[in-house]
Order: C-alpha cells, then structure tokens, then sequence
C-alpha cells in the first residue's frame, strides 16, 4: 500500500494508541472518512485508525492490489465525466506569467536584497533579516532561503538579459 503521508498516519494512530475503530484490534492503517477523491482533506481530523482487515471490509477488497483499485478508480471518475490528463499545452503560458510575477516581486525588493547579499550574508540570513523587519512575500507570507534564492536569481536573469 503506497503511503500518503507517513507523519500523518503515524499521528492518527497514535491518537487511537493503536487500536482499530471498529474492533479493537492492533491498528496499522489510517482510513480516509471522506476519501480524497470525494472531496476530503488529507488531515488527520479526516483520518480513523483501522485493522488491516477491517480497512479491507470498509473498502470491500484486498488492499494489497493497489494498480487494480486505481484502475478502478479511474474507470469511475471517467464515467461520471471526470477529465483525466488532458493537453498540457497551457503550461509554458502559465510559467511565464509565473515567472513574470517572481521577476517584478524580484524587483520590488532588489534594495533590499542586494545589500544584504552584498554584505556576505546567507540565503537563510537574508531571509531572517526580511522577515525581523516585517517584509512579507507577494502572498503575505515569511520568507525562507529558497525564496530568497529564487528572487536572486530572477535578478540575476532580468539583470543579464537586460530589461524589457
């Protein structure tokens, strides 16, 4: 069985101190209430510690056969008239307006970057020093090393292929 989030499903089973749910047994899977691809979250307020035999019941079949229960899976969201895949050719269009937002937000905070970087301070230092003074991202969030690293280097392109 391929595992989701091993931190998570270690947490819902030591929240049932490893009892199964349904019959007490030792439990060693966490089962989605509403399963994820009806919508649910994958948190552990979704989650129930189970019996591998128990899961089984819940799920009517062997959990063991993974390829043929996404097969399944796949010929029911098909039939209710989920698209799967699909044509990708959206993405280069998608990348370079994401690429144009990182490069002016670049911009907006060379001053205060480049100082910084300047002086010999790290990634992570940078990072530190923006978020002390309360400068917040594009999306109003801290600042962590890659990010800094990632505006650096939108500034270093912008920078070497010149503006506009």
């Amino acid at each position: 069985m391929v595992e989701r989030n091993s931190a998570l499903r270690t947490a819902c089973l030591r929240e049932a101190n490893n009892e199964c749910a349904n019959c007490s047994q030792i439990a060693t899977q966490a089962h989605h209430v509403v399963p994820l691809v009806l919508g649910g979250f994958d948190k552990l307020s979704n989650l129930v510690a189970l019996c591998e035999e128990c899961h089984e019941k819940v799920h009517g079949t062997k959990l063991r056969n993974h390829s043929e229960l996404t097969r399944e899976g796949i010929r029911k969201a098909k039939a209710r008239g989920v698209k799967l895949g699909g044509a990708r050719h959206h993405l280069p269009d998608l990348n370079k307006a994401k690429q144009e937002r990182v490069r002016q937000e670049a911009e907006a905070l060379a001053p205060l970057l480049l100082p910084l970087r300047r002086e010999g301070k790290s990634l992570r230092a940078v990072a530190e020093q923006l978020n002390r003074v309360g400068v917040k991202t594009r999306s109003g969030k801290a600042f962590y090393a890659t990010k800094v690293g990632r505006l650096l280097a939108a500034l270093d392109e912008f920078t070497a292929s010149g503006p506009g």
